[in-house]
């Protein structure tokens, strides 16, 4: 697994470091081993919750708390081959404890830190491993239910067998594993 694992994070890294954030577009990473799976989903927070800001209403709250729990849910379904075993969940709208270390003298600083705040693009970052019974042949994105706007989901997968990438849409949200 390690090898696989070790691939995972490199193109986790790639996909990090290409700063891609396009509404309805999202990256999907999948490393599979003989009884393991590891999945990085990162998606645009518009995506699923239908803003990038922090909620500010109780609606957009609940909208959040929703994906949340969505999120928590099994990404992909490998056929019964695999069952998930743990979750988590990076939360852009999560409190962090975060004092505000600006001069609060200082207006317009504050008001520019504010507004840039507000506009900064947001995602989400779901991680999930799985066991599996036997090692997977295929496996289908069940994110294209529940969420606000997933129109397409870029998938880099690596396994014993080789590497190999695909687009899945709501259409056709499923790919077999070379």
């Amino acid at each position: 697994m390690k090898y696989s694992m070790g691939l995972l994070a490199l193109a986790v890294g790639a996909a990090n470091a290409a700063g891609v954030h396009v509404h309805g577009q999202s990256q999907l990473q999948v490393a599979l081993d003989n009884d393991t799976a590891a999945v990085v989903w990162t998606t645009p927070a518009n995506d699923l919750v239908g803003f990038e800001h922090t909620p500010k209403t109780d609606a957009q709250a609940s909208q959040v708390q929703a994906a949340l729990t969505r999120a928590s849910q099994p990404l992909l379904d490998f056929s019964g081959a695999c069952i998930l075993t743990a979750s988590s969940i990076e939360n852009p709208f999560a409190e962090h404890g975060h004092e505000d270390e600006h001069n609060h003298d200082d207006e317009h600083g504050h008001d520019e830190h504010q507004a840039s705040a507000e506009d900064a693009h947001t995602d989400f970052r779901i991680e999930q491993q799985y066991r599996c019974s036997t090692p997977p042949t295929e496996f289908a994105f069940t994110g294209f239910d529940g969420f606000y706007e997933v129109e397409k989901v870029r998938v880099e997968w690596v396994s014993a067998n080789g590497a190999g990438q695909i687009n899945l849409t709501a259409d056709a949200p499923s790919t077999e594993i070379e």
